[in-house]
């Protein structure tokens, strides 16, 4: 979904860049019909020029804007994640997170080694339904 989004986006600042080159130049060619003056003729049509290079440029300008912000955005998120990761990491307790469906998001290492379970149950999208059964079979449960 995202990336037809991104391709239509794409496809629709080409087309905006497209259609403010062809209006700059047939206004030139309308000024330059209009204007009997060659300094003037070439002072205005040097404006315009100047102005449709502008407007052509806006949506190259908002993309790549758009992609800076992106990635400093998602470099900001790992950087959180890892840091969250670290101090769960570093507990004494056992730390475990689950989504609403009861599957695992997140356990820290101690989780695993206090309830004897195995490293390989630690995957997230794993069921609580499963981590139990796993404790049951260790022997450890509430």
């Amino acid at each position: 979904m995202r990336t037809t989004l991104k391709k239509l986006l794409n496809i629709m600042m080409t087309f905006w860049s497209l259609a403010i080159i062809g209006l700059m130049l047939a206004a030139l060619l309308h000024v330059n019909s209009l204007i009997d003056n060659q300094s003037q003729r070439a002072e205005i049509m040097l404006v315009m020029v100047i102005f449709g290079v502008l407007c052509a440029s806006i949506p190259v300008f908002l993309i790549t804007q758009g992609k800076t912000q992106k990635k400093t955005l998602q470099a900001s998120i790992r950087a959180q994640q890892q840091r969250f990761e670290e101090a769960l990491s570093t507990l004494h307790q056992g730390v475990c997170i689950f989504s609403g469906d009861q599957t695992l998001i997140y356990a820290n290492p101690r989780y695993f080694t206090i309830y004897g379970l195995s490293a390989s149950l630690a995957k997230p999208g794993l069921g609580l339904q499963d981590i139990i059964e796993a404790r049951i079979e260790n022997g450890v449960y509430p």
